[in-house]
């Protein structure tokens, strides 16, 4: 299967941005996730797959959260990444509920979409963190998102997944 794959095993991120959706480069895939005032911002840049024994994206997380800045390397499984892309159709088209996608290691990541209210807004929530034996540090952050990206949001990871295969 893994030869159906023409994405290297490692990428090098060109640095680029957008407003939302994923920026394929020569060697890149990223999706950027942005607050309505544009002071946070949530980047997911896919840095490694691994599709023979376990469909899984390892990624690189970089978040700037009014100033504060953090980066942190996650995997992914691929369903989860599959459920989450349709809980952000399912939040667009109802506007209630929620989507939620969390790394392969509860604890270091965690990004939740939810209705904030009967009006149709949409808030997203970002837990980052890390512990190793002599370090532990943990961001939680909710922003208000544009509740009219989560389509595009939605086709983003849809394509993201192409880069993993099939189901």
């Amino acid at each position: 299967m893994a030869e159906d794959f023409n994405l290297p095993q490692r990428n090098v991120c060109l640095n680029t941005r957008s407003s939302g959706g994923w920026r394929r480069g020569p060697r890149e895939v990223r999706l950027e996730i942005r607050s309505d005032h544009q002071e946070s911002w949530v980047s997911i840049r896919l840095t490694e797959l691994e599709t023979e024994h376990y469909p899984s994206a390892e990624c690189e997380v970089e978040a700037s959260l009014e100033g504060f800045h953090v980066v942190r390397v996650v995997w992914f499984e691929a369903d989860a990444l599959r459920v989450f892309a349709s809980g952000l159709d399912s939040l667009y088209q109802s506007r209630s509920g929620s989507a939620e996608l969390m790394a392969m290691g509860p604890e270091e990541f965690r990004l939740l979409f939810r209705s904030a209210d009967k009006l149709g807004h949409v808030s997203a929530t970002l837990m980052i963190a890390k512990s190793t034996l002599t370090l532990q540090w943990s961001v939680t952050c909710t922003f208000p998102v544009d509740p009219t990206m989560l389509p595009t949001y939605a086709n983003d990871f849809l394509g993201f997944l192409k880069e993993i295969g099939p189901s």
